[in-house]
């Protein structure tokens, strides 16, 4: 995929990173010319000092190649005229920081991929390390009703030796989706014994995360 991105700060920064080190290729658009040289030294990413809120900076970008904008800055209003020139260019996909909440309708119009309040996600998915240090990641879906976690069976976990036919986690509104042992990714059955250290991604409703977190990881 071809993917640009607008603001250089924390987020911008590490999605490009990130996005780079899986193969795809990324511009960045940025105001401060410092910290253009920056990024360039640091991660040899092409960079555009531009404003995402100008035209001409995004034509720079040769936007009828990519495939997502996406709007990273700290500034709502920045972000939303950005969005809104990607859509006028017909950019195919959108997505973009909201900071505050009271904004997301303006963006929702635009039929933006929205991520609400970064600082606030941050925050929690911290808190949640703190509480759980074998909770690798997790990500709340279907506005807050369910959550993906991913992590690693504990040592004298109750799910270990047993099967998720045993546990009954499809009657819990438990899915487990993947296993990953020993480097190999096991498409879990009913039948399937979790063992100590499995890598495990586990669908679940809200209200099921504790009982999740009880049977996968030992307190």
């Amino acid at each position: 995929m071809y993917i640009i991105i607008i603001g250089a700060g924390i987020i911008g920064e590490g999605l490009a990173h990130l996005l780079t080190e899986r193969g795809h290729e990324v511009l960045i658009i940025e105001k401060k010319e410092e910290k253009c040289i920056e990024l360039m030294r640091r991660h040899n990413i092409p960079v555009i000092n531009g404003d995402g809120t100008d035209r001409s900076s995004l034509l720079k970008a040769e936007p009828n190649k990519a495939d997502a904008l996406v709007a990273t800055t700290k500034d709502d209003a920045i972000n939303l005229l950005t969005i809104v020139e990607g859509k006028n260019l017909e950019i195919k996909s959108l997505l973009s920081i909201v900071n505050q909440s009271d904004h997301i309708p303006l963006f929702k119009r635009y039929g933006v991929n929205i991520i609400d309040n970064p600082s606030l996600v941050l925050a929690e998915y911290l808190y949640r390390l703190l509480q759980k240090p074998l909770l690798r990641d997790f990500l709340t879906i279907g506005n807050g009703k369910a959550e993906i976690l991913e992590l690693v069976i504990s040592e004298k976990a109750p799910v270990i030796e047993k099967s998720i036919e045993i546990l009954k986690l499809a009657q819990k509104d438990i899915i487990v989706i993947s296993i990953i042992r020993d480097d190999e990714l096991i498409l879990p059955k009913g039948n399937i014994v979790f063992k100590e250290g499995d890598r495990v991604v586990i669908f679940g409703k809200i209200n099921k995360i504790e009982e999740i977190l009880q049977l996968f990881i030992k307190k």
